[in-house]
């Protein structure tokens, strides 16, 4: 069982200070990370947007299931069909893609909170898997973040901590 404390101390402690790093023989795709910056602010944008009447303070009662699903997909599109995009991070994130949208229409946060444990985890993802060249499935990290990804798509159901371990977990492999 994942302890809540434990893991609200390591986000504080690491959140702002610990750097998600890609393959240290390899830089970090930089239209990779820029992509993934630009889908996730324009994200936050469309959603806290005057004329859509969404404020922070209000954003976990504004959304309507259709808008929230409807923003993950679209959220997911870009990203999968970025041509900054490779094809390991497009099979990962395809794997995230309905535990973040359950996770989405229990706390419609996720569309507004950078910090969201979902949206930390998908941008660990991006920039880690980032640096994979094709053929990638062999690649010790490759299979190391399938595992954490898949255990995340097969153990969410409610508990958003599952995506803050896998969001750790990440951080710590080693390229």
């Amino acid at each position: 069982m994942v302890n809540h404390m434990d893991l609200e101390k390591r986000s504080r402690l690491f959140g702002h200070r610990q750097e998600v790093k890609g393959d240290s023989s390899q830089p970090l795709d930089n239209e990779a990370v820029k992509a993934l910056t630009r889908v996730l602010e324009e994200l936050a944008q469309s959603w806290q947007s005057p004329d859509r009447g969404v404020s922070r303070s209000t954003a976990n009662h504004s959304f309507s299931t259709d808008d929230i699903i409807q923003a993950v997909d679209m959220f997911f599109d870009q990203l999968v069909d970025n041509e900054a995009t490779n094809n390991a991070t497009r099979r990962l994130l395809i794997a995230l893609q309905l535990p973040v949208l359950r996770a989405a229409t229990q706390n419609p946060n996720f569309l507004t909170d950078a910090h969201h444990p979902a949206r930390r985890l998908i941008k660990a993802v991006f920039i880690r898997a980032s640096v994979l060249n094709d053929p990638y499935e062999s690649h010790p990290l490759y299979r190391d973040m399938y595992r954490i990804v898949k255990a995340v798509e097969h153990d969410f159901h409610s508990d958003e901590r599952i995506f803050l371990k896998a969001y750790f977990d990440i951080c710590q492999l080693r390229s």
